[in-house]
C-alpha cells in the first residue's frame, strides 16, 4: 500500500518533512483539532479529565513548580540531613528525607500523569478507533494523535536528563560519605534512586530522538511507507513501545555501573575493605555488561519503527 493510498501516511510524511525542515512549533500542523478526548472512551473520570486536558498550561506550570519543590529538597535537604546527622542519627533530618521520598515517588508520578495528560490536550486529541477489532477482549479502543516535539527541544531535554543524572548519581553515590549512611532510609539512597530514573528517561529520551532522525530522513528522501506494514514491529514498537523500555533499562543499568565505579574511586584509602571493593567491581561490569547491550538492542530496534506503518506522534490504549 502506498502513501497515496493511505492519505494519513502521506499527510504523517508531509508534516515530519515540513516539522524537520526548521518550522516552528507553532506553524507544525495539528495533531487532529478539535476538542481533546471529545469522543475518546473513558469509563471513569471521564470529565475529569477532559477538565484536566483542558486546562494544559495550568499543569504544566504546576509540573514546573513540582520539579522546583522535589529539587529544593533533594539538594538543599541533602545538607541539611548530612549536617544533622553528623550530630544525631535520628531527628528532623529523617522527617525531610521521609517527605522527599514521598515527594518524588508520590507527588512526581501523580504530577507528571497529569501534566501529561494536559500536554496531549493541548498539543494532540484522543479519540475512538476506527480499526477493525480483531481481538475478544477490548485492545485498542482509543488511538491518541500528539505533535512531535521538535528536535531543538528534544535535544535540550535530553541534555538536561543527562545532567540531573551525573549530579544525582555523583552526589548519592560519592564514596566520601556515602558509606557513612545509617540503613534508615538515608538520603543517599533518594539521590541516586532519582539518578537511576533520569538514567531511564534519558535512555527513552535518546532511543526517540534517533528514531525521530530516521523517519525526518526517510521524509525529505521521499521514502515511502511500507507497502505491508509489520504486524511483529507495529505490535513491539507501537503498541509496546518495547524499544522505549530497553532502552531506558539499559541507560538506566549504565548510569548506575557509572555511579558504583564512582563510588570506588571516591572512597578515601582505607575506608572500603578489599572485599567490598572486588564485590562493587563484580557489580560495575554485571551492571556495564547488562546495560550496553540493552540500550544498543533499543536503539536499533527504534530504527525499525518506519515498519509499524503507523505515524510517530501516536499511540493507542492497551484495552
Amino acid at each position: 500500500m502506498t502513501p497515496e493510498q493511505r492519505p494519513e501516511a502521506a499527510d504523517d510524511e508531509a508534516r515530519l518533512e515540513a516539522w524537520f525542515a526548521g518550522r516552528d512549533a507553532d506553524e507544525a500542523p495539528d495533531a487532529g483539532g478539535g476538542v481533546p478526548f471529545e469522543d475518546a472512551s473513558i469509563p471513569v473520570g471521564g470529565g475529569a479529565w477532559r477538565a484536566v486536558a483542558g486546562a494544559g498550561w495550568f499543569w504544566y506550570g504546576s509540573v514546573v513548580l513540582a520539579v522546583a519543590l522535589v529539587g529544593w529538597v533533594v539538594v538543599a535537604g541533602g545538607a541539611t540531613i548530612r549536617a544533622a546527622r553528623a550530630g544525631s542519627p535520628l531527628s528532623a533530618a529523617d522527617t525531610l528525607a521521609a517527605v522527599g521520598w514521598v515527594g518524588v515517588v508520590v507527588g512526581g508520578l501523580v504530577v507528571m500523569s497529569l501534566v501529561w495528560v494536559a500536554e496531549l490536550g493541548r498539543r494532540g486529541r484522543v479519540a475512538r478507533s476506527t480499526r477493525e477489532r480483531t481481538t475478544l477482549l477490548p485492545q485498542g479502543t482509543n488511538v491518541a494523535r500528539i505533535r512531535p516535539l521538535g528536535i531543538g527541544w528534544h535535544v535540550a531535554w535530553l541534555v538536561l536528563l543527562v545532567a540531573l543524572t551525573v549530579l544525582f548519581v555523583g552526589v548519592g553515590l560519592d564514596g566520601r560519605w556515602f558509606l557513612d549512611e545509617p540503613d534508615d532510609g538515608s538520603f543517599a539512597v533518594l539521590w541516586w534512586f532519582c539518578g537511576l530514573v533520569t538514567g531511564f528517561v534519558s535512555g527513552v529520551l535518546l532511543v526517540s530522538l534517533v528514531k525521530k532522525l530516521a523517519l525526518a530522513r526517510r521524509a525529505r528522501r521521499g521514502a515511502p511507507a511500507p507497502e505491508r506494514p509489520s504486524a511483529f514491529w507495529r505490535w513491539f514498537d507501537y503498541r509496546w513501545r518495547f524499544d522505549l523500555w530497553l532502552s531506558g533499562l539499559g541507560a538506566a543499568a549504565v548510569s548506575m555501573g557509572a555511579g558504583v565505579a564512582w563510588l570506588v574511586a571516591s572512597t578515601p584509602d582505607g575506608e572500603m575493605s578489599s572485599g567490598d571493593a572486588h564485590a562493587f567491581a563484580v557489580l560495575q561490569a554485571a551492571l556495564l555488561a547488562g546495560g550496553v547491550p540493552l540500550l544498543l538492542v533499543g536503539l536499533w530496534c527504534g530504527l525499525q519503527y518506519w515498519r509499524s506503518g503507523e505515524a510517530l506522534g501516536s499511540g493507542e490504549s492497551f484495552a
